[in-house]
């Protein structure tokens, strides 16, 4: 049975406003583009680098607060992660990967 993941131990819990019209789940990495909180992508120029993980499942809209986190463990039974394995941000919007 699927389930949906969650993040545990976290802290650096805080809220924050996504831009309008993005959507993060559970684990999305979130940036800073200068003007709004939107999915960090390693190939953004204006998002390089990732300040929180979603801690929930939100549609921006530009007024609903999003829960994130700065630390903690991303619990996931369906995710194909290797134990112990190092997370990069990838080159998919709000995504990670083992690979540099």
């Amino acid at each position: 049975m699927a389930s949906d993941p969650t993040i545990l131990n976290a802290g650096g819990v805080t809220e924050l406003v996504l831009k309008s019209g993005v959507t993060a789940k559970v684990g999305s990495l979130i940036g800073f583009d200068g003007t709004d909180w939107v999915l960090a992508d390693a190939n953004a120029a204006t998002v390089p680098s990732a300040q929180f993980v979603s801690m929930a499942y939100l549609v921006g809209d530009g007024t609903l607060k999003l829960p994130v986190c700065q630390t903690g463990v991303l619990f996931d039974v369906d995710a194909p992660y290797t134990l112990g394995a190092d997370q990069y941000l990838s080159a998919t919007a709000g995504a990670h990967t083992e690979t540099i």
